[in-house]
């Protein structure tokens, strides 16, 4: 019987997929998408390889995920440094600033087109997340910025 490693099934599922996560950010630093397997990151992450497949179909699935949180993440805290700000020229430096710090910190490396490193199932869920990122709060965070 496998380990619950939280107070309740759900608290349990979700530190396995922080878990996962972490695994799979720390992997990409390190080496290709393409190289990792889940077997590696279920080894990273401390948990059965079936534990894997009871969250993510496969490694695209996870690797959507996990871009998912991190845009979340990334959304809630700018709009938060953001809304603090007052003047327009410093919110655009933040802005700025935030962007090349996430892009320095979850680099994908150049040429790697996300629909190419997808199954046809995979490709569907990268068209949900365009869809989710046009709807996202960032669209609403460039117009501060504009000069009338």
């Amino acid at each position: 019987m496998p380990k619950i490693i939280g107070e309740s099934l759900a608290s349990h599922r979700e530190l396995t997929r922080t878990r996962l996560f972490e695994a799979l950010g720390s992997l990409m630093a390190e080496q290709s998408f393409e190289s990792i397997t889940m077997s590696q990151i279920a080894e990273r992450a401390g948990v059965g390889r079936t534990a894997v497949y009871n969250h993510f179909a496969d490694k695209e699935v996870l690797l959507l995920a996990y871009m998912r949180q991190v845009t979340e993440e990334f959304t809630a805290v700018l709009t938060q440094r953001l809304a603090a700000e007052p003047d327009p020229l410093m919110r655009l430096r933040l802005y700025i600033r935030s962007h090349l710090q996430m892009t320095s910190r979850y680099h994908v490396k150049a040429g790697m087109g996300l629909r190419r490193q997808m199954s046809g199932r995979g490709a569907s869920h990268c068209m949900i997340m365009r869809g989710w990122w046009a709807k996202s709060s960032l669209g609403s965070l460039t117009r501060p910025w504009i000069v009338t």
